[in-house]
């Protein structure tokens, strides 16, 4: 999984916070971050758009991420929300090598069901620089 520059996390979060249309989320031990989500919401919907935690031995063990994903989803029930969206696994016939296995069975572990409502496309605001971005992830790999 190639994930996006900081700048596009920072441009996400500064526009939908203020607004309340997106929530973040941290989970810490000893003082030290060591998992993090941000999640768009709406009145009906809290939407799982993008997460991070440490990977390191001595934190991953603490399983941070999924008592943070727990901890927004019980949020979310509290605010009378309608659902919480996963936003994203495998293919249904993906192999099990597939890039996104790992965090699919992540999302699966929480029960609900899949529900396939079309793809999810990006439109660049700005399509050169985009286009230029692209290329240079395409060259880094």
């Amino acid at each position: 999984m190639s994930p996006h520059p900081d700048s596009y996390f920072h441009k996400q979060a500064g526009s939908l916070l203020p607004s309340k249309d997106a929530s973040f989320w941290y989970a810490t031990y000893d003082n030290k971050v060591i998992a993090t989500a941000l999640f768009f919401d709406s009145k009906t919907t809290r939407i799982y758009a993008h997460a991070a935690a440490n990977s390191t031995p001595e934190y991953r063990k603490l399983n941070a991420g999924t008592a943070l994903l727990t901890e927004a989803i019980i949020d979310a029930k509290h605010r009378q929300m309608e659902k919480v969206d996963l936003y994203g696994i495998a293919p249904e016939n993906a192999p099990k090598n597939h890039p996104w296995a790992g965090f699919t069975k992540f999302k699966r572990s929480f029960g609900g069901e899949d529900v396939y409502s079309g793809s999810t496309w990006e439109l660049p605001l700005k399509p050169l620089q985009y286009w230029l971005y692209r290329a240079y992830q395409t060259i880094r790999k």
